[in-house]
């Protein structure tokens, strides 16, 4: 959760400077779109795209012979597992995040793959 909070931190940083030197961007690009949804300005950029799989079952007994029962049938909707991909850059593109999220019911959230790069 400590790791959460900082990215969020780190990613907010450029705004907050920019807003302390009253130096806010003149233009932001939002965009929402197949591949998610996107913020850029000239020194941040921002995108998020969330998939969702899905389950769905359905049981039916079927009884066997002259005296069998049918039984109960059932079914079953539930969600395996959410996954959440953030990627984009900080101040400018050569700092650039990826963070990719798994989601499950049973447990706190996983970070499956992190990485910040300075190219």
């Amino acid at each position: 959760m400590r790791s959460l909070i900082l990215l969020v931190a780190v990613l907010l940083a450029p705004a907050l400077l920019a807003h302390d030197h009253e130096e806010l961007p003149q233009e932001v690009n939002t965009s929402l779109d197949k591949a998610g949804l996107g913020f850029k300005t000239d020194g941040f950029e921002f995108n998020l795209t969330t998939a969702v799989q899905f389950r769905y079952t359905y049981h039916d007994t079927r009884g066997e012979g002259a005296n069998g029962d049918n039984g109960r049938d059932f079914s079953n909707f539930r969600f395996p597992g959410v996954r959440t991909f953030i990627h984009g850059h900080i101040f400018d593109p050569s700092f650039q995040y990826r963070l990719w999220l798994v989601w499950s019911w049973a447990a706190a959230p996983r970070i499956e793959d992190a990485y910040f790069r300075w190219a």
